[in-house]
């Protein structure tokens, strides 16, 4: 079974008309009639909604992994909250960063709320790749973002926006730089130090967690 034809099937399931659904979500009736008719594609924020308001598990709804139902809301076990993953980066015409986020994945709700005291919407994750930070960081690990850490107060690893890309480095103030100079660098000693001014790199957000395999 496809998305749309998952999606028809939890609206007709749930007794609703694509009106009626469209109304729930905030949407037109013809914006779920191009979902079911398979010419576009929810966004996974949406499909995480979607899952709630029909009553049906994320997994089954975007992947078709049974069963149907679950917990709810949206499938959400206990102790967990969804965090989107960051699928690109683009700069606007008013010269602002735009995120687009893809599939999320479960976190620990005490690890977002406790420990880095911030609510789902201020983090994304995202995969390391290249080899610029190993060994701390090998590409596939999987990186936590907090998305209000965009200046570099203190040093730390960011993910910035170098205008071809994402990249992931060291990122200090150079002391006493007149102007104001950034230093990136990296874990790996086979890639160089570089000074560049602040104003030509957009940061994304700080690397507050990771995950890799062993």
């Amino acid at each position: 079974m496809s998305l749309s034809a998952r999606i028809t099937a939890a609206r007709q399931k749930k007794g609703l008309s694509q009106e009626a659904l469209g109304k729930v979500l905030g949407i037109s009736r013809a914006a779920v009639a191009q979902w079911e008719g398979g010419q576009t594609v929810p966004a996974a924020e949406r499909l995480i909604d979607l899952a709630d308001k029909l009553g049906v598990r994320f997994e089954w709804l975007y992947w078709g992994r049974e069963p149907m139902e679950g917990l709810e809301p949206g499938a959400m076990p206990p102790g967990f909250t969804w965090i989107s993953s960051l699928s690109s980066v683009s700069l606007t015409e008013a010269g602002e960063l735009s995120l687009s986020k893809g599939m999320p994945t479960l976190m620990p709700v005490g690890l977002i709320e406790t420990e880095l005291r911030g609510t789902p919407d201020d983090f994304s994750l995202m995969a390391m790749s290249g080899q610029a930070m190993e060994p701390l960081l090998p590409a596939g690990a999987t990186l936590l973002l907090d998305l209000r850490q965009t200046k570099p107060s203190s040093a730390g690893i960011f993910a910035l926006w170098d205008g071809s890309g994402l990249a992931v480095q060291w990122v200090r103030r150079v002391p006493g730089a007149k102007p104001p100079m950034l230093r990136l660098s990296s874990e790996n000693p086979r890639f160089p130090a570089v000074d560049i001014d602040p104003a030509a790199v957009r940061i994304v957000g700080r690397i507050v967690w990771f995950a890799r395999r062993l």
